[in-house]
């Protein structure tokens, strides 16, 4: 990949983790504690979210593909999540992921959990 579109991409990436934060609502999603895809209410900001359960020295990311099924772009900043379980991002909606209910400015190859750690993966709308 040549470097100018390294640099697209990653600022593609961090301008969206930018409106993200901007943009962010501190209303909760699904209570599951489960390792499980939830149905989340049509007044949530979230239409999908799957719990799962951190575990010392691995990755949210290496956590995420040990239980399902996942699509990813490598990046100059890192793993960029495309889809999992066959929902992909479109133009209006896309996968994010938040740690004991924070969003870290990492990506998620590069977070590493520890055992106990809440790792949500938030099928977002764009602007929420």
């Amino acid at each position: 990949m040549r470097p100018l579109q390294q640099l697209l991409i990653t600022a593609v990436v961090l301008s969206l983790v930018l409106i993200l934060i901007g943009c962010r609502s501190g209303r909760e999603t699904s209570g599951r504690e489960s390792d499980t895809v939830a149905q989340v209410e049509s007044e949530k900001q979230d239409s999908l979210v799957i719990d799962l359960t951190g575990i010392d020295s691995s990755t949210v990311l290496a956590l995420l593909v040990s239980s399902h099924r996942v699509d990813y772009r490598n990046t100059i900043a890192g793993a960029f999540v495309i889809a999992i379980d066959s929902v992909r991002n479109s133009s209006a909606y896309f996968w994010l992921y938040t740690v004991n209910d924070s969003m870290p400015p990492t990506a998620c190859d590069k977070y590493v959990t520890h055992r106990g750690d809440r790792v949500r993966w938030h099928f977002r709308k764009v602007g929420q």
